[in-house]
């Protein structure tokens, strides 16, 4: 009833489900968002463990390899756990990222 009620304030039925769509479209973006900022923290707080850096660096690297940019000399991990997590956190974030930004755009 309420909805009823609003919809004769804005206009159109067009303009009010446009309205709707919009707002699904910015809460879906959203979410896609946050998983994605959850999964590079994530990475940086176990390479900030595994590797003994301090947490911006260790987010650094994790969104580097995330993104598949690259990571240079001084920040490529090095020791054994540091490296074994690049492999799984290489390949999850390879599947993960599109999936999630499909997600944001189409919201399937």
């Amino acid at each position: 009833r309420q909805d009823y009620a609003t919809l004769s304030r804005r206009g159109t039925f067009r303009e009010w489900t446009r309205e709707v769509r919009l707002r699904e479209y910015v809460k879906r973006a959203l979410k896609a968002t946050a998983a994605v900022a959850l999964i590079i923290l994530a990475g940086g707080a176990v390479y900030s463990v595994a590797e003994g850096r301090q947490f911006a660096e260790s987010c650094y690297t994790a969104l580097a390899i995330a993104t598949t940019i690259g990571v240079s000399d001084e920040l490529e991990p090095s020791s054994a756990a540091g490296r074994c997590f690049t492999v799984f956190y290489s390949l999850s974030t390879f599947v993960a990222l599109p999936l999630l930004l499909n997600v944001a755009a189409n919201g399937v």
